[in-house]
């Protein structure tokens, strides 16, 4: 990303591969906070189910120090939470959404009812 021209191109990391990769979210995300517009979010914690990831907050990643970074960014648009469905995953794709839903209410983010 340092030898880009951030004029035309931005940056939308996925936080969960970042950790699964070895590398610190938190300060990627913190290196790149202005040419960030997009994030996908999710959490990683190295078990047998989801691709290693899990619904956020049951994971490695620091995702509150990540949404403390992103509250800052002067473009941020879109945070999509994902999870990469597995094989024979303990729960259903209802109760992960369901789960990482509770955990970014407990962050204090709101959601509008449809």
């Amino acid at each position: 990303m340092e030898s880009v021209d951030t004029r035309h191109v931005k940056f939308g990391p996925d936080i969960g591969q970042l950790q699964k990769g070895g590398v610190d979210p938190v300060k990627v995300v913190s290196d790149f906070l202005p040419v960030i517009h997009h994030v996908h979010c999710k959490d990683f914690n190295g078990g047998a189910h989801w691709e290693q990831y899990c619904p956020l907050g049951r994971g490695k990643v620091n995702l509150s120090a990540v949404l403390d970074l992103l509250e800052k960014a002067p473009n941020m648009k879109i945070l999509m939470v994902e999870l990469d469905p597995g094989r024979h995953d303990p729960i259903t794709p209802k109760e992960t959404a369901e789960i990482s839903k509770r955990y970014l209410q407990d962050q204090g983010y709101k959601f509008r009812s449809v």
